[in-house]
């Protein structure tokens, strides 16, 4: 045989599961279709500029991260805990007062927040959690009706509530489980994200360095057979033979190998901008609490915070556009002129550095919530990704590791889990990360 176990797919999920079973003392072969590790999670360096291929983060305090990644290896950057909202009356400043309180008096001033919204939002964001943990995901709807059900209204709801979670679930429909937009927030609240000096791919190379086994690229499978006494993976040109295979494909390739349902994802797209001067004097993200006047969901200027993105003295802004909406592949001109009324500055001389369209960048999660999906296909095959938990790195993490203990139990290696065994807490307390500049 090749291997005892072969990973099929070399993103977050499969190296954390070839991880596993390589410290349970395995011969593991994992191999990937692409050019490089990381699966969606990639970065190209254009003209001296980073830009990653979708606007994402790493969150020290997802108990994933926190736990099964050296952060010191990373070096994070990471924004002020606020948002830059801009509404009818200008442009305003909103932080978590734990983190920033210096921002909090002008919140106030703002008469956006009013004591019976937040207590409306405390209610709501509570209800079936318990420190970030889902507990009710049979009793879950959507989140328009859960944020209806609680009384959640007004400017906080419509201006800001709304635009951030629409962004971070890359879905502005409503309609995403009420339980997973908890979750979502919980996240954001637990820790300020950063983004690592070389990239975002910077996190699956340093996984995948950790290997003992290198992985090998460029191996395209095309079929997983059951063999009586263990499996092969054929793939062009060759096959491979293990006592089992786990599968931590893409979503959108997963029913190409596996009887399952081929999940539904979201899509993005990515602009990176060449801008002269700074749009912002503060380092934070900025959004549209006008309603959907335009395609722009969220934006940044990342050498704000990560001067790395970027030669020395230079300006790079991304922004998120969502292909739910009509407008999701909106041309240069129109994401321009969103990005000028959102910043209220000019934008007419910034220069399109990349432009990057994810049509499968994260699934969706539509209700109830089903987050603890069978990773034994067959006897001796196995499945992994954010899709079959939550769609995040932490999702992907936890999808890998628990793929890699089913696979440890079959081969008598450790004894059988709990039924009810969670790995991990689903989020830390909700307090600043020791790591987040804002904390001090």
């Amino acid at each position: 045989m090749d291997a005892d176990v072969i990973v099929i797919g070399a993103g977050v999920a499969g190296l954390r599961c070839a991880r596993v079973l390589e410290d349970a003392g395995l011969r593991v072969l994992t191999v990937d279709a692409g050019q490089s590790v990381g699966g969606r999670i990639r970065s190209s360096r254009i003209d001296g500029f980073i830009c990653d291929w979708g606007l994402m983060t790493v969150n020290p305090q997802m108990p994933a991260v926190h736990r099964w990644v050296d952060l010191s290896r990373l070096d994070l950057h990471f924004p002020l805990a606020a948002l830059l909202v801009r509404r009818t009356d200008g442009p305003q400043l909103f932080g978590d007062p734990r983190r920033v309180p210096r921002l909090l008096p002008s919140m106030v001033r703002s008469r956006m927040i009013s004591a019976a919204d937040l207590t409306a939002l405390a209610r709501w964001s509570s209800s079936g959690l318990v420190g970030g943990r889902v507990l009710d995901s049979d009793n879950d709807t959507t989140l328009l009706a859960s944020l209806d059900e609680f009384r959640v209204r007004g400017a906080l709801r419509e201006e800001l509530l709304l635009p951030v979670l629409s962004a971070m679930l890359a879905d502005s429909s409503g309609t995403t489980s009420a339980a997973y937009a908890k979750w979502v927030l919980h996240s954001i609240l637990a820790g300020t994200p950063g983004l690592p000096a070389g990239g975002m791919q910077a996190l699956p190379e340093l996984l995948a360095s950790q290997l003992r086994d290198p992985v090998r690229l460029e191996v395209h499978a095309s079929a997983v057979l059951e063999t009586g006494g263990g499996v092969e993976v054929q793939t062009w040109g060759d096959t491979l033979r293990a006592r089992k295979a786990v599968v931590a494909v893409s979503p959108e390739a997963v029913n190409q190998l596996l009887p399952v349902r081929r999940p539904r994802m979201q899509g993005v797209v990515t602009w990176w901008f060449r801008t002269p001067s700074a749009p912002f004097s503060l380092p934070v993200f900025a959004l549209d609490g006008r309603g959907p006047i335009g395609p722009v969901w969220t934006a940044v200027e990342v050498t704000s915070f990560a001067p790395s993105y970027a030669p020395p003295d230079s300006h790079l802004v991304a922004a998120k556009t969502l292909l739910d909406r009509f407008d999701g592949r909106a041309s240069v001109r129109v994401v321009r002129r969103h990005l000028a009324a959102i910043y209220g500055v000019p934008t007419d001389d910034w220069e399109v550095v990349a432009h990057f369209e994810l049509p499968n960048a994260v699934p969706t999660h539509r209700p109830p919530l089903s987050d603890r999906q069978q990773v034994r296909i067959w006897d001796d095959v196995y499945v992994a990704g954010d899709h079959r938990k939550t769609g995040s790195i932490h999702g992907a993490m936890v999808s890998g590791q628990r793929a890699a203990e089913a696979v440890l139990v079959d081969l008598g290696i450790i004894g059988a889990l709990p039924r009810r065994r969670r790995a991990l807490p689903e989020l830390y307390p909700l307090q600043p990360a020791a790591s987040d500049p804002a904390a001090t």
